[in-house]
């Protein structure tokens, strides 16, 4: 909460329309999900104001969506009808019908910049950062040198205090446009001085870089840390775009190249480890296979991978040619999501579970999901399938049991409640010929938010496996 107040008064700052936009709609949509629905009005109506002012209808109707659901919330029914009908008019407008059209928003028709991407006033100093997701930071700013123009990436980037505060920093890095318009990752880093080593973390599906007690963790262990926000996920994701779609896995190539360039070449790193979550670690996984025999990274740690469909034998081999079709004729269908919210609700602390995180980008219900999306995965693990022959040493841990249910179970707390950590643990000696398989009991999806004794033994399995293999010193109770 206190990094989206951080980032409207740095739009407000700099006069930046756009900027203030998301960040009154992200403090109005946060707001209401809290219960806090007087307070959440006064940001979205704001929002409302600002969205008609720039001309910027898609979001317009996304403020309106979400006061519809505010007033509704309070029982003023007749003004909640009134504010959904003019989301509702405007996408149709616009041309967008589905249910989840907010998230659908149509490519951005060449013409004029949008309401906020010029200044009234002087130009603030150095390149734009996302003013609704990185802070402004109050010490030094580190600019790196990217000539990297002539390949879609920015000649110019700034680290700026992160939306977590120091000590951590994040910079955009301007990639390709796409057919929805202009695309950035976002690179955060916890640097240590001195580092030799460092570690490239990978988030997963539905998810943003959050999980400092792992950066912590590497941080004791000599690590300068790093994490890449994918395009259209957590503070990259930008109002015009399709959350989390992509059409290729592949397409993460340019973003995970730029961050490990900056690693190695800028910041002067001689050892790299790439870290990945759950679909972070099919992407990691392929990315490194693709790689391969360029000494660009020295080991993977993947933490619950989807490396294989959460569906019986027989769904995922007639499924997948399906879905591969839809893929291609629909990409932008939106399809079921079998994400059970519980998941969500089991690790944030004002549900069941003991970590903060925003729930505006970790969202217990997801973001809708996309055929095309879908079919990226599908591609993914038929190559996975054939062997990715990863030339690296691969530790993958997965919990020992999994869970499926709808309803609120305590056993959410123990156990993976979104893939089959059986087929994880089974799809990982196609990684490549040096694969390490550690199963951890009472582990969660996400191992490093598991609780204290199964995420404990998590961190010791790791410190022993880097000892082994990257020569790294065990610290505190693990050494």
């Amino acid at each position: 909460m206190e990094a989206h107040r951080r980032a409207l008064a740095v739009a407000r700052s700099r006069r930046d329309r756009e900027g203030e936009t998301i960040a009154l709609l992200n403090l109005g949509e946060r707001l209401r999900v809290m219960g806090r629905l007087d307070e959440a009005l006064e940001f979205l109506e704001r929002a409302c104001v600002l969205c008609e002012e720039c001309d910027d209808r898609f979001c317009q109707a996304r403020a309106w969506e979400s006061t519809g659901s505010a007033l509704r919330a309070l029982d003023r029914n007749d003004e909640a009808a009134r504010a959904q009908g003019q989301a509702r008019g405007i996408f149709r407008a616009l041309g967008v019908e589905r249910a989840d059209a907010r998230w659908l928003r149509p490519p951005t028709p060449p013409g004029p910049p949008q309401c906020g991407s010029t200044h009234d006033g002087p130009p603030p100093s150095g390149p734009r950062l996302p003013a609704g997701m990185v802070g402004e930071g109050t010490g030094g700013h580190l600019p790196i040198q990217a000539d990297r123009a002539e390949d879609g990436c920015g000649e110019q980037m700034e680290f700026r205090e992160d939306i977590l505060g120091a000590p951590y920093e994040a910079a955009e890095l301007t990639l390709r446009p796409d057919d929805e318009g202009p695309v950035c990752a976002t690179l955060v880093r916890r640097p240590v001085p001195g580092a030799e080593r460092a570690v490239l973390y990978i988030h997963g599906y539905n998810d943003y870089f959050f999980q400092t007690n792992l950066a912590d963790h590497y941080a004791a262990l000599g690590f300068s840390f790093y994490a890449l926000d994918l395009r259209k996920y957590g503070r990259s994701l930008r109002p015009h775009q399709s959350p989390n779609f992509v059409r290729d896995l592949a397409e993460y190539d340019e973003e995970i190249d730029e961050a490990v360039r900056i690693i190695r070449e800028v910041d002067g790193h001689r050892q790299l480890l790439l870290n990945g979550h759950s679909t972070g670690g099919l992407i990691g996984a392929l990315w490194a296979a693709r790689r391969a025999g360029r000494g660009l990274v020295d080991g993977l740690f993947l933490n619950s991978p989807f490396l294989s469909m959460p569906a019986g034998p027989a769904v995922r081999t007639l499924g997948g040619p399906a879905v591969t079709a839809l893929g291609r004729l629909a990409p932008t269908r939106v399809l079921p999501s079998a994400l059970n919210p519980h998941y969500t609700h089991s690790l944030h602390k004002d549900h069941q579970g003991e970590w903060d995180f925003d729930l505006t980008l970790k969202r217990p219900e997801s973001f809708p999901l996309y055929a095309g999306w879908l079919s990226a995965i599908h591609q993914g693990h038929r190559r996975l399938h054939r062997g990715l022959g990863i030339d690296v040493p691969v530790l993958l841990m997965a919990s020992t049991r999994s869970i499926s249910t709808t309803k609120w179970h305590s056993a959410l707390h123990h156990a993976d409640a979104v893939l089959r950590a059986d087929d994880i643990a089974a799809q990982g000696p196609r990684l490549g010929r040096h694969v390490t398989i550690v199963r951890i009991k009472g582990g969660m999806h996400d191992l490093v938010l598991s609780g204290e004794a199964a995420r404990t033994e998590v961190f010791a399995e790791l410190d022993h496996w880097l000892a082994a293999y990257l020569d790294v010193e065990p610290v505190g109770e693990h050494a």
